[in-house]
């Protein structure tokens, strides 16, 4: 059997998935949503499956040594995941949260905190060995949490309120005019809206942090996101009771506002927490992680290669 190895990083908006071979990646892709929450346990197995598919063909191999799949929303739907994917690859199948791709960008095992920022938003406290859970508990509890949804509906909100005369004049009227393809007054928006549902909620975000920078309404909205995911990672360092770092990941962390906002609460919340920012997607610390699942080394500059 081949020693190449399958890492999945996966989320509500998209899965990505490399083929490592010799520690090396060799092979790419990437697909939609891989969440079992939002989309179902049948739907989420496939899409990664799909994906180690093409990954196997583009790099000439059979079948893995192992697959590490990372994946948003998986607690709960870990055991189907994984016997899904064991039965189709026969080989070793790790299933767990993404958070522990992240984790993957760290030296030893020792206690952290990681948090994700993409579409929702989730923190985990690793003490002891132990992994303690702090927010996450979905787009229907939590609520201007850090996560893309939150930021996104607060925006949509906000555009409604000013058509209907509850809100002041904002620029995130124009926005989401530009990003549902109609005006954000009526009928037909909340259409657009019900219809695409969560993902498209989540995807307003961007426009609401451009929006931002010239936006006092969508400034305030990304602020408060901001300091509800430094509001995560301060309890995670209140829970260890000592200096940790904490990796910061999700798409939400790449936009400079964001993560401006989030040094800024963090610092006033916790400064014992030390943010780390990979200079690599999260998909590189994902196949770090499924190299050490497989029992191979991680190469030095691994990172680097994604």
């Amino acid at each position: 059997m081949s020693g190449c190895v399958i890492a999945v990083d996966g989320g509500g908006s998209g899965t990505s998935a490399v083929l490592l071979r010799s520690g090396c990646p060799v092979a790419f892709a990437e697909g939609g949503p891989s969440n079992p929450n939002d989309i179902g346990e049948d739907a989420a197995a496939e899409t990664v499956a799909s994906l180690c598919r093409e990954l196997l063909r583009k790099a000439g191999e059979s079948r893995p040594s192992a697959v590490y799949a990372g994946i948003s929303g998986i607690l709960g739907h870990e055991e189907y995941m994984a016997s899904r994917l064991r039965a189709e690859f026969s080989c070793p199948v790790s299933a767990v949260s993404d958070i522990n791709n992240l984790f993957g960008f760290l030296p030893g095992d020792g206690d952290a905190a990681a948090l994700v920022c993409g579409s929702g938003c989730v923190c985990f406290l690793r003490r002891g060995g132990e992994l303690i859970r702090i927010g996450g508990w979905g787009y229907l509890v939590d609520g201007i949490c850090g996560g893309g949804f939150a930021i996104g509906r607060s925006g949509l909100e906000a555009a409604f309120r000013a058509a209907d005369g509850r809100g002041g004049p904002t620029g995130l009227s124009a926005a989401a005019e530009e990003y549902l393809g109609v005006p954000a007054d009526g009928p037909a928006a909340t259409r657009v809206i019900y219809a695409g549902g969560k993902p498209l909620v989540a995807g307003f975000a961007t426009y609401v942090i451009k929006t931002a920078e010239s936006d006092a309404a969508a400034r305030s909205i990304v602020a408060a996101a901001a300091d509800g995911a430094a509001e995560m990672a301060a309890a995670a360092g209140k829970a260890a009771g000592r200096s940790v770092d904490c990796v910061c990941g999700g798409g939400l962390f790449r936009e400079p506002l964001f993560r401006v906002d989030f040094v800024s609460s963090l610092e006033k919340r916790c400064p014992s927490v030390r943010p780390v920012f990979p200079g690599a997607p999260q998909l590189a610390g994902a196949a770090a992680a499924a190299l050490r699942f497989a029992g191979q080394p991680v190469p030095d500059g691994l990172p680097e290669r994604f």
